[in-house]
């Protein structure tokens, strides 16, 4: 069966970051954009272009931009500044198969300082 995890959430900085992450892939796929629960974790794929390499390296930064690539822009800022604010990590990465994933993870309700290490 269908395990839940609970976690530790701010409801406004969730529905901040969901919006911004679905309303980026509308922008950079081709079709609407797919969003699954992994445990502790959100996942939002596209099948767009995918993140340049540069963006996967580090934190967006608002407005920048990569060797002629649509810049990260605001959206992906937001997104990173309020999962760190709620103590939530965002990952970006590609899928082999092409489009970009985001992975938001949050921190499992009841954790301690000591478990998150």
């Amino acid at each position: 069966g269908d395990s839940e995890e609970l976690v530790m959430a701010e409801p406004r900085r969730v529905d901040r970051i969901v919006a911004n992450l679905v309303d980026n892939a509308r922008k950079h796929a081709r079709s609407e954009p797919r969003l699954r629960v992994e445990g502790a974790s959100l996942l939002v794929e596209d099948d767009g272009a995918g993140f340049p390499a540069p963006l996967l390296d580090g934190e967006p930064r608002r407005f920048r931009r990569h060797s002629g690539a649509p810049g990260s822009g605001l959206g992906l800022a937001i997104c990173f500044a309020q999962a760190r604010a709620m103590g939530a990590r965002i990952e970006l990465s590609n899928n082999p198969a092409g489009g970009g994933r985001v992975r938001v993870s949050f921190t499992p309700a009841g954790a301690t300082a000591a478990q998150e290490g």
